[in-house]
């Protein structure tokens, strides 16, 4: 059972568990005791969505994303039933995602700044910026009248151009992690032997 550096919160309880089922001074098994020591790391402290300054993280970029879809919800009308401020809205935030979680990723472990940049970016910004609840309401509303076949055409296109947007996000991400490891051949294996490490 190998672990990687990232830990989602999901993770934290096995650890945990592995941590009581283990009796690392009884068993000798040098693999569990890896296990009880990093679940033993991952205890301490207060988790991420106790923690004020993450709260704040989320607070500032969910503020702006909040406005920015305010602005364009504004300016961009919708043609006839199609509501296109929302499908752009959740196409553009699709596309941004792709792009900053596989960006994350490839660049290191979830800590220090990467972490800052999602809770601000990803949860924050993004998360306020997008609307599922709008989404829901418009198609609802739509499949339920005589624009039926409108609503019918929104779901499916907002959720093929979703697909489309966060896919395209995540090959550009993925295509400039892989050019800049080509520039610098040495940071790039640096890099790598940083993960396994």
């Amino acid at each position: 059972m190998r672990f990687g550096r990232w830990h989602p919160f999901w993770a934290q309880a096995s650890y945990l568990r592995v941590l009581d089922n283990c009796h690392c001074a009884q068993r000798p098994n040098r693999e569990l005791r890896c296990h009880a020591r990093e679940a033993f790391r991952l205890s301490q402290g207060r988790p991420l969505h106790l923690r004020p300054a993450a709260l704040a993280q989320v607070a500032v970029g969910g503020l702006f994303g909040a406005a920015g879809r305010g602005i364009l919800e504004e300016v961009i009308p919708s043609v006839g039933s199609f509501p296109v401020a929302t499908f752009v809205v959740n196409v553009t935030g699709a596309f941004v995602l792709g792009l900053l979680l596989e960006s994350l990723v490839r660049s290191g472990d979830d800590s220090g700044h990467r972490r800052s940049l999602r809770l601000v970016v990803g949860t924050g910004f993004v998360g306020a910026y997008t609307t599922y609840s709008t989404f829901a309401v418009e198609s609802a509303v739509a499949l339920g009248g005589k624009h039926w076949p409108m609503g019918v055409f929104y779901v499916l296109a907002s959720l093929a151009a979703g697909l489309f947007a966060v896919t395209v996000g995540i090959v550009l991400a993925a295509g400039r992690h892989k050019a800049l490891e080509r520039r610098s051949p040495k940071s790039g294996a640096a890099r790598n032997e940083a993960k396994t490490g």
